[in-house]
């Protein structure tokens, strides 16, 4: 299709990546279809500037080349689901929320996080110079990440009685609850994996059994286009997905956690001393009849999924979102013990460089 779009369409400006759709855009933008076949269709971008990127659906072009640049120099937060004319407003195109400018930078100390309806795709002709933090991740007290919980997920099935909820599977499946005491069958069960051929967030955790704890949402989605792409000594990408509650009173299942979102880079070079990371978070502690279970907790770095919360009295704990090999609830251990939520499954990370992310990246990037 690539090569389809540079023969056929003269006078355009092309370059790795951007999402899919085929509707003209009211602010000038266009957006081009992966199966758009016609002259017609291809001369509307004429002189526009226009970001690929077919293994993640993303085609996007602009009406003008970017202009300006953009320095988060405060903590700043961007509403997806929302559009406008600002350089930090969105240009919603092909279900994207495009941000576009010369050259973009994130100064050190400094957080640019996205929430909304919308995945975020960062465009800069030069450079993107990330010296503090990019933060589409959903976290238990706060908000939801951009694209997050969108359509497609595998949900599983869901606990009985006080079993634990299981947690959202996306680029890696998530954790089962745990059972209630004496049960061999209440736990939830996670769904499968599933193939992200586009652009999109995690998915999200199911609440714990007897109205339990609720379920984390999954983190969101990012993707960056640039020629350079430069991470500082303390720059960090997080796309991870929401801690689980803890069950509440009366012996409820504590909530399974929401996987991991995903990040998507299309540079010709990335420098990367940085951490980037799309990881689960940790379901909730189950409750009994005395004792709440207590909340599972965020991922806050690369190599830190988040940690199951602790199960009330002799209730399951809640399973962690790293490392895999603990991500189930564990049961209940006595005769009113409710069980752990499930920790969410890994997100997806893709590098379409030729440049290596470095080592501080989880999951690792395909």
């Amino acid at each position: 299709m690539r090569r389809f779009v540079l023969l056929f369409v003269g006078g355009c400006s092309f370059h790795p990546g951007v999402l899919g759709g085929d509707n003209a855009n009211p602010d000038g933008g266009t957006v081009l279809s992966s199966d758009s076949s016609s002259a017609t269709d291809m001369s509307m971008v004429d002189a526009r500037e226009c970001w690929m990127q077919s293994e993640v659906g993303v085609s996007v072009c602009l009406g003008a080349p970017p202009t300006g640049s953009i320095t988060i120099s405060s903590n700043t937060s961007i509403d997806t689901s929302s559009s406008g004319n600002g350089m930090l407003q969105c240009r919603d195109i092909g279900g994207l929320c495009v941000i576009a400018a010369q050259s973009i930078t994130i100064n050190s100390g400094r957080t640019l996080s996205a929430h909304g309806d919308r995945p975020l795709v960062l465009i800069a002709s030069t450079t993107i110079q990330i010296d503090g933090t990019i933060d589409v991740a959903s976290h238990i007290n706060g908000q939801r990440g951009a694209g997050a919980n969108m359509p497609g997920c595998t949900s599983g099935t869901d606990p009985t009685n006080a079993g634990g909820g299981q947690g959202g599977s996306f680029g890696g499946k998530g954790g089962d609850g745990g059972n209630q005491d004496g049960e061999s069958s209440s736990k939830g069960l996670a769904g499968e994996a599933i193939a992200a051929t586009t652009l999109r967030g995690g998915c999200p955790g199911r609440r714990g059994g007897n109205n339990g704890g609720q379920g984390g949402d999954g983190g969101g989605a990012v993707m960056l286009f640039a020629t350079t792409i430069a991470f500082g000594s303390n720059g960090v990408i997080n796309a991870s997905g929401a801690a689980g509650r803890g069950g509440g009173s009366g012996r409820e299942g504590g909530g399974g956690a929401g996987s991991g979102g995903m990040i998507a880079f299309s540079a010709t070079q990335i420098t990367a001393p940085g951490e980037v990371f799309a990881n689960g978070g940790g379901g909730g502690g189950g409750s009994d009849n005395t004792n709440n279970g207590s909340s599972g907790g965020d991922s806050s770095a690369f190599d830190s999924g988040g940690n199951g919360g602790n199960g009330g009295g002799n209730a399951g704990d809640g399973g962690d979102g790293y490392p895999s090999s603990s991500r189930n609830g564990a049961s209940g251990g006595g005769s009113s013990d409710a069980g752990g939520g499930g920790g969410g499954g890994a997100g997806v990370i893709r590098n379409f460089s030729t440049s290596s992310l470095g080592g501080k990246i989880s999951p690792p990037a395909s």
